[in-house]
Parts: C-alpha cells; sequence; structure tokens
C-alpha cells in the first residue's frame, strides 16, 4: 500500500507540475531528487521553466 500511496502522491505533484508556473522549493538540498523530482524531471515535464539555484 505504501508504495501506490507514494505513486499517487507523485502523481498528483507532477499534475500540478504540468500546470504551474512556479515551484517554490523549501526543503534541503537533494530531496526533490531523492523523492524523483528533480529538475531534470520538472523541467522535462514543464518545458517553460528555469531552474535556479
Amino acid at each position: 500500500m505504501r508504495t501506490s500511496r507514494r505513486a499517487a502522491c507523485l502523481a498528483g505533484i507532477l499534475a500540478l507540475v504540468d500546470a504551474a508556473d512556479v515551484l517554490v522549493v523549501g526543503v534541503q538540498a537533494g530531496v526533490m531528487e531523492r523523492l524523483d523530482l528533480g529538475p531534470e524531471v520538472l523541467c522535462e515535464r514543464n518545458h517553460g521553466w528555469c531552474t535556479v539555484v
């Protein structure tokens, strides 16, 4: 069940990313990558984004 819940959460986040103009992340470095939500993944989904570190 835990895996399916994580998959559902990631699908929900990615759906928001598809429609978002800005993403503000307030987590430590590397956390988004561990969640499979790194800049490569997010920029592939939403081509209008650039990454500012």
